[in-house]
């Protein structure tokens, strides 16, 4: 079971640590290769994309053992993260930021905003928001507070 909470924690950490990254573009300079400082935008794409596959290791391995606990509740199957909302406290407050930063980056859009010190951080926390949304409306989360719920329950008995 703590290797349950591990996973989803660190896959949490890695999504924040993704979304960082994205902000950390509006640090840069306009032409980072020409001044000299060709370092920080590897080091952010390399602390981006390791964030990302890293987290998605973690779902997965989330997945598969929750899929090979012996003891589990009952967790009514609504179907995937990525298409599921509303479905849970966190989650709705996920699928609003969504919203919400969704809306802002096709205002910008329409209005034809390049100021990337608006967009990239309205990106940063689309970004973000789109992974919270998948990791608490998904299965993984649901049963993971129907296990822990159980499990209290079966303590304090």
């Amino acid at each position: 079971m703590e290797k349950l909470k591990r996973h989803f924690i660190l896959s949490n950490i890695f999504a924040f640590l993704g979304a960082f990254s994205l902000l950390c573009i509006v640090f840069l300079r306009s032409d980072p290769m020409n001044d000299g400082s060709r370092l920080m935008p590897i080091a952010i794409a390399v602390i981006f994309w390791s964030s990302l596959i890293l987290e998605m290791i973690l779902i997965m391995l989330l997945g598969f053992d929750r899929k090979r606990l012996e003891h589990k509740p009952k967790v009514k199957s609504m179907g995937l993260g990525l298409i599921s909302f509303f479905k849970t406290p966190i989650g709705k407050m996920a699928d609003m930021m969504l919203v919400c930063s969704l809306f802002v980056l096709l205002v910008a859009i329409c209005f034809n905003v390049n100021d990337r010190k608006l967009v990239i951080p309205v990106l940063s926390v689309l970004y973000l928001s789109m992974h919270l949304h998948c990791i608490y409306n998904g299965r993984n989360y649901r049963f993971l507070r129907a296990y822990l719920k159980h499990n209290k329950e079966k303590y304090e008995r």
